[in-house]
């Protein structure tokens, strides 16, 4: 059970939860809004001014958690879960509704729904782990964020439903006690199952009949944007007395930049639509090296050392993380991954 208790001291004049405060200024306040009684949320639909007020949300759900595990011998077992899920929009998405009538459906941002199926084989000896898992997630109104960080605000979409559903595959091997191997790797794939709604029209053309119709963008039986199609990596560790080595390696795949699966285009010198991006970021790999020196044999405890990592040895340019957007004709704003780091730090215990 969640309960979201909202209070609003504002005025809020935008669906991106922008706010007019006057502080302790009420006299202020009452003429801003006699002054901005009505907001056009549509083409020919205005609605009054949202302001201060408190609205409060409720989300009850049975979310019930099935799991079986079969041992076919003391080294082989089988697995398989079962579990419903649910994500309740969060504050920022319901301030951003305060400004909607508190009654209407813009107001009242529906939880995300998950059904979870995974089912997988594991395989233990003396020196060898694997585990080989298929899982499937149905999500119905899957909630996508997107941050701007010029105005500090997220803007979110109700993608409808989603399937999302994979492979994950891992070994670890230690051929030896002061050795280990892990290796794993991943496949995605993610299906919008409907067109998702991008706004209203505002005029008549080739592709609006109406003033008010829906204008829909063609995400049907793509691929939600942002997340990564495949990853794959391995990791050695080392043991040579006082000293731990370790290195590894994560190449991650392409991600599609918007959920429409196609190229970015802008309006660039007057010209409409011009791509100024492809539909996907390329993928990337990155090296790590790290070094940890335990410190007891200079009377320090054995819990007290010094350790040492290189991240992104090779210096790789990359697009670390991003928000995917639902058009083509929204520009996300990407963090780009840290360059070659170097990282000196002593752990001391006492």
């Amino acid at each position: 059970m969640f309960k979201r208790d909202l209070t609003n001291n504002c005025a809020t004049s935008s669906a991106t939860g922008f706010v007019e405060c006057f502080g302790t200024n009420a006299a202020g306040l009452a003429a801003w809004l006699g002054a901005n009684p009505t907001v056009t949320t549509g083409p020919g639909v205005t609605n009054a001014v949202q302001g201060p007020q408190q609205r409060i949300r409720k989300y009850n759900k049975l979310t019930p958690n099935l799991g079986l595990t079969y041992d076919f011998t003391d080294d082989v077992s089988v697995f398989a879960n079962y579990s419903k899920g649910v994500q309740v929009p969060g504050t920022d998405n319901l301030y951003n509704a305060f400004f909607f009538p508190s009654t209407s459906d813009a107001a009242n941002p529906k939880p995300e729904t998950t059904d979870n199926f995974d089912l997988g084989l594991r395989a233990r000896t003396g020196q060898l782990q694997a585990q080989l898992g298929l899982w499937y997630t149905i999500f119905n109104d899957r909630l996508a964020s997107s941050f701007d960080p010029e105005t500090e605000r997220n803007v979110y979409r109700n993608l409808g439903r989603v399937d999302k559903y994979g492979i994950d595959a891992s070994v670890s091997y230690r051929p030896i006690p002061e050795v280990s191997i892990y290796t794993f790797a991943s496949y995605l794939k993610s299906k919008i199952k409907d067109n998702v709604q991008n706004g209203v029209c505002t005029a008549v053309s080739t592709s609006c009949a109406a003033i008010g119709d829906p204008i829909f963008a063609l995400t049907a039986g793509k691929r939600e944007s942002g997340s990564p199609t495949f990853t794959l990596g391995g990791r050695i560790q080392a043991e040579l007395g006082p000293v731990d080595l370790g290195a590894q390696i994560k190449r991650t795949g392409p991600r599609y930049v918007n959920d429409q699966n196609i190229s970015l285009v802008q309006t660039v010198n007057g010209v409409a639509n011009t791509v100024v991006y492809g539909s996907k970021t390329p993928a990337y790999t990155l090296v790590d090296l790290d070094a940890r020196v335990r410190l007891d044999w200079a009377g320090l405890g054995d819990k007290t050392y010094f350790q040492f990592n290189v991240s992104n040895v090779f210096d790789k340019l990359y697009v670390g993380g991003f928000d995917g957007q639902l058009a083509n004709n929204s520009v996300p704003f990407v963090q780009i991954g840290a360059p070659r780091t170097f990282i000196a730090s002593i752990i001391v215990a006492y």
